[in-house]
């Protein structure tokens, strides 16, 4: 998995998991954090599929879950969604929903970003941003340029599927953004890449 390239020296890394709705047919990458760094503080957001992942770390501390999305800038904004398969909500109406015939729904919701989440809650430092948004990674990471100019995020594990073409932009548009910020590909799957951002110590 990706995430066993990820090294990260100290106990309690910051870790930013948007888009953390846990898929019964897929993987939870908190849990996945938390088997290595147990101590992490998580900061996870998801403005409608949190239900699970509340009743999950619900007994956790260092486990914060906003019920916001993030995007590139705040406010509110709308979002769509099908009851039959929730890992689809996005703020794009998909292709997919037609392809299958699913119900969508579309709801406002509210959001912010990466910076001012950051600015609020005083931290200086992401090791891990975990983008899962179905089309919005881009828009999340504009929502981030203040961490990002600074240096301040190490590692950005984002999806790049064809939620990307989706929202209109390619994994070289992905790459050329990131790539303006000193952020190389470490590894990547058919849907995933991770980055790693060339002030990290490679040792």
């Amino acid at each position: 998995m990706l995430i066993d390239f990820i090294e990260i020296q100290e106990d309690v890394p910051t870790i930013f998991d948007v888009g953390c709705f846990i898929d019964p047919h897929g993987t939870d990458f908190t849990g996945l954090c938390l088997e290595r760094w147990e101590k992490a503080n998580v900061y996870a957001f998801d403005p409608i599929n949190f239900k699970e992942y509340e009743t999950t770390y619900a007994s956790l501390d260092n486990v914060r879950l906003s019920k916001v999305a993030l995007d590139e800038s705040k406010g509110k904004k709308s979002i769509t969604f099908t009851p039959a398969l929730r890992g689809l909500t996005s703020f794009y109406d998909r292709p997919a929903f037609l392809q299958f015939g699913l119900e969508r729904r579309t709801v406002e919701i509210s959001c912010d970003t990466v910076d001012e989440i950051c600015q609020k809650n005083e931290i200086d430092k992401i090791d891990i941003l975990k983008i899962d948004t179905e089309g919005a990674e881009m828009r999340v990471l504009r929502g981030a340029r203040s961490m990002l100019d600074e240096r301040k995020i190490n590692y950005i594990y984002t999806e790049c599927g064809g939620c990307a073409a989706d929202a209109g932009y390619t994994k070289n548009d992905l790459c050329s953004f990131l790539r303006d910020y000193g952020f190389e590909i470490v590894s990547e799957s058919d849907e995933d890449i991770l980055f790693r951002g060339s002030h990290v110590s490679k040792e």
